[in-house]
C-alpha cells in the first residue's frame, strides 16, 4: 500500500502565545513593491537599480547595502563600507565586511581616515596590510614608539607568512615590500603553504628558498600527492622536519601501512607544527590499530597527542580512555582520561560523554558511589545521547524534557527595539525568507538571556523556516540554553507505522533540520536527504511516478519515499534501529560489513554502546548518536511514556 503523508504546518505549540512586535507588517503597499523590485534587481546583479528602489525605506536600504557590501565583487567604496561597519557592529558577518572595506581602499584614501580605521580594525587581508604599511612608512608616529619603519617591516613579514595571495597580488606585494623580507620569512611562508596543501602557491616559493628547503618541499609535495619519494634527496638535517614526517605518516596510512605509520609517530618531530592535523592521523591510526588487535598501540597513539584544544582534545582524551577501559581493562587509567576530558570541555555533548564514561570506569573499579556521582553529572544533559544513557543508569530511563525559556517583558522589549528583529520581519514580509538566516543567528549570538534566545527562534515561526529554528537551537544548546519546541519541530505524519513516527522525525531533523529544499554537496535532496537514485528505486518499487524536482518541491513526496526507505532498512536489519540508522547514513553494505567486523550490537547494552563508538566514520558515529537521542525526545514530545521506549532498549533492539 502506498503511504500518504501530510506535511502539516509545524507545531510550535509549546511556545508562549505571543509574537514579537517586530513581526507586525512594516511596509505599505508602495514600499513593498519597491522592496520586491530591489531584491529582484539585486538577484540579477543590477545593484544601482536595487539601491535606487531601496532608498524608499531606511531599513530596506540598509539591508541592500549589507547584501551589496558583503559581496567580493562589490563596487562600493572604502568610505561607504567602513561607515556601514562603524554604524552597525551588531549586524552579522562584520569580519567579511571589513575584508571588503580593505579591498576597496584606494591610493588617494585620507591617511587620517585610514589611521582611525586601523586603530579600531587591524587589517585582515593583504590589501589592508599593504595600506597600513604605506601609512606607517609615510610618517613617524608616536603610536609606533618612534619606529614606524620597524613596525611596518614586522607587519609585512607577518602578512607574507600567514596571508593567502592571488598570483597578481603576490607579485604586487613583493614589488612593494620584497626588500623587507628575510630568508627565514620565505621559509616560514613555504612551510605554512605546505601544511595547508596549497601546492601551486608553494611551488612559486621554491626559487626563494635554499636548495635544502627546495628538496624538502618537493618531497612533501610529492608525498601529499600520494607519490613515493627518495628521502636521500632531502638533506640529512631536514629529514626530521615535522611537515615531512607528517606527510610520511599520512602517506603510509593511505597505503594501509598502518603499523609502519604508527612507528613514525615515535619521532620527536611528531605533533609539532600543526597538532590538529597530527591528531587527524593519530585518530585514524588508533582505530586501525584496534582493528589489527593492537590495543596497546592504539592507546599509546591516542594518549601521546600534542597540545590539542576544543573538540580534538575531547576526542583524544576520550579515545585514550575508551581503549584503556574497554580493550585494556585498565579502569583506573581510563578514569583519569575521562575526568581530564570533563575538566577541559564545555559543550553539553562533550560534558555528558566524559561524565558517562567516567561513571562507567568507576563502575569497573567497583566504586558504585563514584559512578553514581558521575552519572548524576551527565544526566541533566537530557537532550544528549550520553546524558540519556546516564539517566538510564540512575533511574530506569525516565527523562523529563525542560520547558523552553519564557521571555520576560524586558526580553520582549529588547527584541522589539533591536534593528535585526526588524530586518527579519521585513525580509519575511517581502517573501525573502531565504535571507533571514544570518540575522537570526546574529540575534542568537548577542542574546544575553535564555528568553532572548527563545525570541530569536520565535522569529522563524512567521517566516516558516523551522530549519533555521533548529539550527539556532543547536547553537544555543552549546551555551546551555535548551529549546525543545523550536529545536525539535513536530510534523503531522499521516502514515501507518512502521517506521515509528518519532524515528522519522529524528531522521528528518538530523538530515535536513526540516529544510524541505535542502540539497547536499553530494546531491541528497529534501527533508530526508534522499539521493535521486535511491528515491527512484523506492518509487519504482511502490509504483509511484518519480521526478527529481519533487524531492525538494513536494515535502509529502520526499517523506513518502524516505519513510519507505527507512522502513526497508529496519526490516533488512531485523528491527535494529542502530543498524538501520547507520545504514541510512553510510549505506546498507557498510552497516552489514561493520556487523562482521565489530559483531552484532544487540548482544548487550555495553556491546551496543561500544559498537556505535567503533564505527570508523566520525560522521556516522555522530549521526547514529544524534538520531537516537532525538528519537527519545520526539517520543516524549509525541506523548509516549512507556518505559520500554528508552535509549537502552533502542540500542539492544
Amino acid at each position: 500500500m502506498v503511504k500518504t503523508v501530510v506535511f502539516a504546518v509545524l507545531l510550535f505549540c509549546c511556545f508562549p502565545a505571543f509574537l514579537p512586535p517586530a513581526s507586525a507588517d512594516i511596509l505599505n503597499e508602495d514600499t513593498r513593491r519597491h522592496a520586491e523590485a530591489a531584491f529582484t534587481a539585486a538577484h540579477t546583479g543590477r545593484w544601482e537599480d536595487a539601491h535606487a528602489h531601496a532608498r524608499t525605506h531606511k531599513l530596506l536600504a540598509k539591508i541592500l547595502k549589507w547584501m551589496d557590501y558583503s559581496r567580493v565583487e562589490t563596487k562600493a567604496s572604502f568610505a561607504e563600507i567602513s561607515a556601514f561597519v562603524r554604524e552597525n557592529l551588531d549586524w552579522p558577518q562584520i569580519p567579511s565586511l571589513i575584508r571588503r572595506a580593505e579591498d576597496a581602499i584606494a591610493p588617494a584614501e585620507s591617511p587620517a581616515v585610514l589611521r582611525d580605521w586601523f586603530r579600531d580594525h587591524p587589517p585582515l587581508t593583504p590589501n589592508g596590510t599593504m595600506a597600513w604599511v604605506q601609512l606607517l612608512l609615510g610618517q613617524e608616529d608616536a603610536e609606533c614608539a618612534g619606529d614606524c619603519s620597524g613596525w611596518a617591516a614586522a607587519l609585512v613579514r607577518e602578512s607574507w607568512v600567514k596571508d593567502t595571495f592571488g598570483t597578481a597580488q603576490e607579485k604586487h606585494f613583493l614589488s612593494l615590500h620584497g626588500h623587507r623580507l628575510r630568508p627565514e620569512d620565505h621559509t616560514a611562508r613555504l612551510d605554512r603553504l605546505l601544511w595547508d596543501h596549497q601546492a601551486e602557491a608553494a611551488r612559486r616559493m621554491l626559487p626563494k628558498v635554499n636548495a635544502g628547503w627546495q628538496a624538502l618541499a618537493e618531497a612533501r609535495l610529492l608525498l601529499a600527492e600520494g607519490k613515493a619519494v627518495a628521502l636521500a634527496k632531502v638533506p640529512a638535517h631536514l629529514r626530521n622536519d615535522p611537515g615531512l614526517v607528517y606527510e610520511r605518516v599520512r602517506w603510509r596510512r593511505k597505503k594501509e601501512q598502518y603499523l609502519e605509520a604508527i612507528a613514525l609517530l615515535s619521532s620527536n618531530a611528531a605533533d609539532k607544527g600543526r597538532p590538529a592535523l597530527w591528531w587527524t592521523e593519530r585518530a585514524a591510526l588508533a582505530r586501525e590499530a584496534l582493528a589489527l588487535g593492537q590495543a596497546g598501540k592504539a592507546y599509546e597513539v591516542a594518549r601521546t597527542h600534542g597540545k590539542l584544544s576544543g573538540a580534538q582534545f575531547a576526542e583524544a582524551e576520550w579515545l585514550a580512555g575508551w581503549v584503556a577501559l574497554r580493550r585494556l581493562k585498565e579502569a583506573k587509567l581510563a578514569h583519569t582520561h575521562f575526568t581530564r576530558m570533563h575538566e577541559g570541555v564545555r559543550t553539553p555533548i562533550s560534558l555528558s560523554r566524559a561524565a558517562y564514561w567516567a561513571g562507567r570506569a568507576a563502575e569497573a573499579m567497583g566504586e558504585k558511589e563514584e559512578a553514581a556521582k558521575w552519572y548524576r553529572k551527565a544526566a541533566p544533559h537530557v537532550i544528549s545521547y550520553y546524558g540519556q544513557l546516564a539517566a538510564g543508569r540512575l533511574n530506569g530511563n525516565t527523562i523529563g524534557l525542560p520547558e523552553d525559556p519564557l521571555p520576560t517583558a524586558s526580553d520582549i522589549e529588547m527584541l522589539d527595539r533591536h534593528e535585526l528583529a526588524g530586518v527579519v520581519a521585513l525580509l519575511t514580509e517581502v517573501g525573502r525568507r531565504e535571507n533571514i538566516r544570518p540575522f537570526v543567528f546574529r540575534l542568537g549570538e548577542i542574546a544575553q538571556t535564555p528568553g532572548q534566545h527563545a525570541l530569536a527562534a520565535r522569529l522563524t515561526v512567521t517566516a516558516k523556516r523551522p530549519d533555521i529554528a533548529v539550527a539556532l537551537a543547536r547553537r544555543s544548546a552549546q551555551s546551555g540554553v535548551i529549546m525543545v519546541a523550536s529545536g525539535y519541530p513536530l510534523v503531522r505524519l499521516r502514515v501507518q507505522e512502521p517506521p515509528e513516527h518519532a524515528l522519522v522525525l529524528a531522521v528528518i531533523r538530523q538530515e535536513s533540520n526540516f529544510h524541505a529544499g535542502a540539497v547536499s554537496i553530494a546531491g541528497a535532496r529534501g527533508l530526508m536527504q534522499l539521493m535521486p537514485a535511491t528515491a527512484k528505486q523506492m518509487a519504482t518499487r511502490h509504483n509511484i511516478r518519480f521526478t527529481t524536482e519533487a524531492l525538494t518541491a513536494n515535502p509529502e513526496y520526499n517523506i513518502t519515499l524516505g519513510t519507505t526507505f527507512l522502513e526497508d532498512l529496519v526490516n533488512v536489519f531485523k528491527g535494529s534501529y542502530v543498524l538501520a540508522i547507520a545504514a541510512y547514513n553510510a549505506g546498507p553494505s557498510r552497516a552489514e560489513q561493520w556487523t562482521k567486523t565489530f559483531g552484532d550490537p544487540r548482544k548487550s547494552l555495553e556491546d551496543a554502546v561500544d559498537w556505535v563508538e567503533s564505527i570508523p566514520f566520525s560522521e556516522t558515529r555522530n549521526y547514529v548518536q544524534r538520531v537516537l537521542e532525538g528519537l527519545q525526545i520526539y517520543r516524549r514530545r509525541l506523548g509516549a511514556t512507556e518505559l520500554r521506549l528508552s535509549l537502552e532498549n533502542d540500542l539492544r533492539r
